[in-house]
């Protein structure tokens, strides 16, 4: 009771294994699990309002590949942009590393600064992935030899990681040596923010965060006013007027720059994924739909989760006319029939090459053989 379907195949999977395994070792004659009727792997996707308390899908990565996509949630890349845009530094990078790779939450909690390559072919290489256990985070190799991949990154990407991983330049200090008697220029205060450790391999290349946790809850919070915005981007039948504000709903009325200072960074340990979108991504997501909505467009879909950005990256491969191999191989299935059964309706959403084929077969062709005209006698 209470697993999903994804978790039951993956499970299933597993004791499959284990009985075929018994047949070949004599144990048993016959595996009972060659006839089980397994539920459709399919992800229920719900519309849930954003500040109420809905539980992190993604925390279970049982069965992630067998989830059938059709009623995930996808965003547009004007969606990405404000959700880049709401999220504070360092995370904005995370999400947009996110979107254009297409990694499992795991995988990105994952990665070290010793995975990026800005050389001649710009690629994240996933060697591991991070386990949670006891509010402890511990690194894994990924169970799929197919999970072990580069991803290529696009010039926009590399840009980001390059701005982000370059060394900060301090000149606090006199010059000396050629620059000897050169003014000395304090650091900049509106200098890009760098990642502490790039020249460091080993180090995460996101870390924890960390919330101050300043936030008022339950009888202490403020409540909605009569006049709200959250009410223009909640589901019908939700209005949030004279209603108390979740601590999501605070953080996300905060600025980019107030959210960032309430952070605290731990640089030494990877990130704990349901930290990070407690404090972080969800209040994101939140601040970019207000965006969205005071601009006259579309908010983000409210079923949004951290997996949607991988959704995401797959629907903008299909966009761009990938080959459903080259979308296995960059996003770590097993096989292209995963990628098709994961996201096959993408495939089936683009039928300009089979409708401009079939209209072929009505369009009047002009005969290639010039008829001779009879000659009199």
């Amino acid at each position: 009771m209470g697993y999903s379907s994804g978790a039951i195949h993956c499970e299933y999977k597993v004791i499959r294994m284990e009985l075929a395994q018994a047949v070949v070792d004599g144990k048993i004659v016959t595996s009972p699990a060659e006839h089980v009727r397994l539920p459709p792997p399919r992800r229920q996707g719900k519309a849930t309002y954003y500040g109420s308390a809905v539980p992190d899908q993604d925390t279970n990565a049982l069965g992630a590949d067998y989830r059938s996509s059709s009623d995930a949630a996808f965003l547009t890349a004007e969606q990405v942009e404000y959700l880049i845009d709401a999220t504070p530094w360092p995370y904005n990078v995370l999400v947009h590393v996110a979107v254009w790779t297409g990694l499992r939450s795991g995988e990105l909690a994952g990665l070290q600064v010793g995975d990026v390559d800005l050389g001649r072919n710009p690629s994240i290489t996933v060697h591991r992935n991070v386990y949670i256990e006891n509010n402890r985070a511990t690194y894994q190799v990924p169970k799929s030899r197919r999970s072990r991949r580069r991803v290529p990154l696009t010039a926009a990407t590399v840009a980001v990681l390059r701005e982000y991983l370059t060394p900060t330049v301090r000149r606090d200090r006199p010059e000396t040596g050629v620059n000897a008697g050169v003014a000395t220029l304090a650091p900049r205060t509106d200098a890009p923010k760098r990642h502490p450790r790039p020249n460091d391999p080993n180090a995460p290349l996101f870390p924890n965060p960390r919330s101050s946790g300043t936030s008022a809850g339950g009888r202490t919070a403020p409540r909605h006013g009569e006049a709200t915005p959250f009410d223009r981007i909640a589901p019908k039948g939700l209005p949030r007027a004279g209603q108390r504000m979740t601590p999501v709903e605070q953080a996300a009325a905060l600025t980019v720059h107030e959210a960032g200072e309430r952070l605290a960074f731990d640089w030494t340990e990877p990130i704990h994924h349901k930290v990070y979108y407690k404090n972080v991504y969800r209040p994101a997501l939140l601040r970019a739909s207000l965006a969205l909505d005071a601009d006259g467009l579309r908010p983000i879909p409210a079923n949004t989760t951290a997996h949607s950005l991988r959704h995401t990256y797959a629907s903008f491969c299909v966009s761009a006319g990938l080959h459903p191999k080259q979308i296995a191989d960059y996003m770590g299935h097993s096989s292209t029939v995963v990628t098709m059964e994961v996201y096959a309706h993408l495939f089936e959403d683009d039928h300009a090459d089979a409708m401009a084929a079939l209209g072929s077969v009505s369009t009047p062709r002009r005969s290639n053989v010039t008829p001779l005209r009879a000659v009199r006698d």
